[in-house]
């Protein structure tokens, strides 16, 4: 089958896409880069820009095509569910992305992310980030990387308990890799990277982390959470939306959290829409737990590590040949 693949320029987009291009090409499917010389095509973007993608390619919807999206509420807004009418089919990461999507199309695939098994970070230029950011090999180190204008993420949650956490540990340190156009933040035992990192460089991160912590309102899947628990890290995340397909109280640190109205403008209508608002208690207890513990943390981190196995890219090849064949 020959398949044209569209994706946009967010880099977890593009990421994901070149590993699902992967997978088709392992199948024995021709990619080809002209949307009318295909048997079907794949639009990979964010729900607000299909129509963007449309433009720019006219032909797309006189012929079948597939959505591939992701949505972190429990609920579509009709606006966006409109612009996927008349996709042929709808994949998306998760069973909670497939609850939302499944109220607005009759066709709706998961196809989890490619988790694939990274080479160890870099000893050298791990030792290299660390003197960089002024840490010295006697802290601890929690990471999260997220977007500080994005309430989806959830960052003052994690700041708030890690206040509370350095307080008492001071041996601590928070490194919040953000967007380069966010504010800085000031806080006791906070490091901020803020400048575009390389593959390598990320991986670096992971390496230096003793823990990923993710206070998140909603996610599809959680790259970033896939990424920490393939890398080995500990992981500590909200207890809903997409990370549960992959994680669990035997091999991460699932903090309990109570649903809430989404209530981010930006999301469009989300009348019917919820997503989730940490304990504070809970977070601030995992986030001791995982410190204090160092035997129950390596524990859960080699479990958590082993359990990225189903999203090796061969089963998630499997996964596609499965929609392809039902579209």
């Amino acid at each position: 089958m020959r398949v044209f693949y569209a994706a946009d320029s967010y880099r977890s987009h593009l990421r994901a896409a070149e590993a699902y291009g992967r997978c088709l090409r392992r199948l024995g499917h021709v990619l080809v880069d002209v949307a009318e010389n295909a048997d079907v095509s794949i639009v990979h973007t964010a729900l607000d820009k299909y129509e963007r993608v449309f433009a720019r390619y006219p032909g797309l919807k006189d012929r079948p095509w597939i959505a591939y999206a992701v949505w972190e509420t429990s609920a579509l807004p009709p606006m966006y569910a409109s612009a996927l009418a008349s996709a042929h089919a709808i994949w998306t990461a998760s069973d909670f992305c497939f609850w939302a999507f499944a109220e607005a199309h009759p066709s709706v695939h998961v196809v989890p992310h490619v988790v694939d098994a990274p080479a160890h970070a870099d000893a050298a230029l791990v030792a290299r980030v660390r003197r960089d950011l002024m840490l010295s090999e006697d802290v601890y180190v929690y990471l999260y990387i997220t977007k500080l204008a994005d309430p989806r993420k959830n960052t003052d949650a994690l700041l708030k308990a890690f206040a509370a956490v350095h307080a008492r540990h001071p041996a601590t340190r928070l490194v919040l890799k953000t967007n380069e156009r966010d504010p800085d933040v000031r806080a006791d035992g906070v490091v901020q990277v803020r400048r575009t990192l390389s593959d390598a460089h990320v991986a670096a991160l992971y390496g230096l982390a003793g823990a990923y912590v993710s206070p998140h309102r909603g996610e599809g899947w959680g790259l970033t959470l896939s990424d920490a628990m393939a890398h080995g890290v500990p992981a500590i995340a909200t207890a809903f939306s997409g990370n549960l397909d992959f994680m669990n109280d035997a091999n991460a640190w699932l903090v309990p959290c109570r649903e809430a109205p989404a209530n981010d403008p930006s999301l469009g209508d989300q009348s019917r829409g919820v997503w989730a608002e940490i304990d504070h208690e809970a977070l601030v207890s995992a986030m001791m737990r995982v410190y204090e513990d160092a035997a129950a943390a390596r524990a859960k981190a080699a479990l958590g590590q082993r359990s990225m196995a189903p999203f090796h890219e061969a089963r998630v090849a499997a996964a596609i040949a499965d929609a392809l064949r039902d579209r």
